[in-house]
């Protein structure tokens, strides 16, 4: 399950790295053990079928409101599946009001040198 309402999908290299992550929360810590299972209660390892195509658990299909249409996003080191409405919703914010692009950038590229 990804976040905002997406389904993620991790090479299997990535999801090794990710559940390094993973198993680095503290037992003793409840909103770790509690975050742990929501994230893990629908995964799945699958893999692409002979025309390409990769199976979506019906669970996260449920999770995600995928229907017939999807966005497939790549998103650096997973990509994220999309209903398109909450895509669109998502982004609108940051893309379609003016300056709110640059002031994210300015913001979450400050480190940056260019």
């Amino acid at each position: 399950m990804g976040f905002d309402g997406c389904v993620h999908v991790f090479s299997l290299e990535e999801w090794k790295r990710t559940m390094e992550s993973i198993r680095r929360i503290p037992l003793s810590d409840p909103k770790g053990r509690v975050f742990r299972r929501a994230f893990l209660m629908d995964a799945k390892e699958v893999t692409v079928d002979a025309q390409g195509r990769v199976p979506i658990p019906p669970a996260l299909i449920r999770r995600a409101s995928l229907d017939k249409e999807a966005v497939v996003h790549g998103a650096e080191d997973h990509i994220e599946i999309w209903n398109p409405e909450k895509f669109n919703a998502s982004v609108s914010p940051v893309v379609d009001v003016p300056g709110q692009y640059e002031l994210l950038a300015a913001e979450h590229l400050k480190d940056r040198t260019s």
